[in-house]
């Protein structure tokens, strides 16, 4: 198979990825965790700012993790830059 096919065919399989990820519902909580780890904060302090546990947090970064099928919490915040790139006009 040529490169380029095989690019587009790669490059259409992450566009759909990205559609099935933004199609999961996240609570506001979820997506103010979500926004703090894009910007690289760390558990304790997400944990601070938003008033909770650090095991709370822990709990929830889970939860979006398993919403997005990431495995880890770079993956999270990859994902939804990703997406909101993508859903940018």
């Amino acid at each position: 198979m040529p490169q380029g096919k095989h690019f587009l065919q790669e490059a259409n399989k992450l566009k759909a990825d990205f559609r099935r990820l933004t199609t999961r519902p996240y609570t506001p909580r979820e997506m103010d965790i979500i926004d703090r780890l894009k910007l690289g904060k760390a558990n304790k302090i997400i944990a601070h700012e938003l008033g909770v546990s650090e095991s709370t947090i822990k709990g929830d970064i889970r939860a979006i993790m398993k919403k997005m099928k990431a495995t880890n919490r770079t993956e999270v915040a990859c994902h939804s830059l990703l997406i909101d790139h993508e859903t940018t006009p």
